[in-house]
């Protein structure tokens, strides 16, 4: 009897406790929009679509991408910046968007700061490519070669003020070298030109930089960052290589509407780590030259402030303007 009392007493306080449990899970709706403020088959585009496979099932609904380019991310952000605070909006976007474009935009209607910080998804492996024809192997080599050929160095970005912008510059000033920004709407047209010899180098994600090496027709000199890329661990950092103070590392993360309650926050960063310790997304990470970082939406909110006074400071001492 004792025994038949025990059992239900434990039954019961289980029974108790899953209840307790599933009212703590905050409800999800039933469809769940990424907004990416980028144009589709770009690096964010296809991490983001990948994300999204897998959330679906974690948080209990449909999770689609919803692709929001324009203004150097505006567009996006104040789309979600006026979304409901329950989870059904998302914004996935890079470093630029929350750390660089609100230096320089004006016309922001929003504040970036007010976004519920999720989790940071990856880090991008970055670094600076050249034309397979440069004699140039290494960083010094470029330099040495820049400077005895008497002309600049033919540089281009994926525009005025994007992270690959402010790259260049932290190269001109950590090297020295005289070098001629010349500036493409995104980086497709500047890859063209790369791998053609109308300019003969680019700052950019290694995603994108890639196929042009796999090709012959580019080679990566050097990384940005402190460290190699588990990625691309072959691939040396311009630091190493004596260049310090080319910095900044590539990455991408997720904020919810300002207001989102901790708990929707916390859930979905919970779904995204999940999603990111796959083995299968990991290894598919690796191709794209981006490897999982996910954060807890506090660290993420401390990372995101460090990270924009980063690039504050950046943007100012380097006159960076849009312009």
């Amino acid at each position: 009897m004792l025994r038949r009392g025990l059992a239900k007493g434990v039954l019961l306080g289980g029974a108790a406790l899953s209840a307790r449990h599933a009212a703590a899970q905050p409800a999800f709706p039933a469809l769940t929009r990424i907004v990416i403020p980028f144009a589709a088959g770009g690096p964010i585009d296809l991490i983001g679509r990948l994300i999204a496979e897998r959330l679906g099932g974690e948080l209990g609904g449909h999770v689609i991408v919803d692709n929001r380019p324009g203004a150097n991310g505006v567009v996006a952000g104040q789309f979600v910046a006026r979304a409901p605070a329950d989870g059904s909006v998302l914004l996935f976007g890079a470093v630029s968007t929350f750390a660089i474009t609100p230096h320089l935009e004006t016309n922001i209607a929003y504040d970036p700061r007010r976004f519920a910080p999720v989790t940071r998804v990856v880090v991008s492996g970055s670094g600076l490519a050249v034309n397979a024809r440069i004699p140039a192997d290494t960083v010094p080599a470029l330099v040495a070669w820049v400077r005895g050929r008497g002309e600049p160095l033919r540089l281009a970005s994926n525009g005025m003020g994007s992270i690959s912008h402010a790259w260049l510059e932290l190269f001109r000033r950590a090297t020295g070298l005289d070098i001629l920004h010349v500036p493409y709407r995104g980086a497709g047209p500047a890859l063209v030109d790369l791998a053609g010899g109308q300019v003969d180098g680019l700052f950019a994600d290694l995603l994108v930089q890639l196929p042009l090496v796999r090709d012959g027709r580019a080679k990566i000199l050097g990384l940005i960052g402190p460290d190699r890329h588990p990625a691309q661990p072959q691939i040396p950092t311009i630091r190493e290589q004596g260049f310090p103070g080319v910095d900044g590392l590539s990455w991408s993360g997720i904020v919810a509407p300002p207001d989102t309650p901790p708990a929707v926050t916390a859930r979905i960063a919970a779904a995204i780590a999940k999603a990111l310790a796959e083995p299968a997304i990991r290894e598919r990470l690796a191709t794209f030259g981006s490897a999982p970082a996910p954060m807890p939406p506090a660290e993420f909110g401390a990372y995101l402030e460090s990270e924009t006074a980063f690039w504050a400071r950046v943007i100012r001492e380097n006159r960076i303007t849009l312009e």
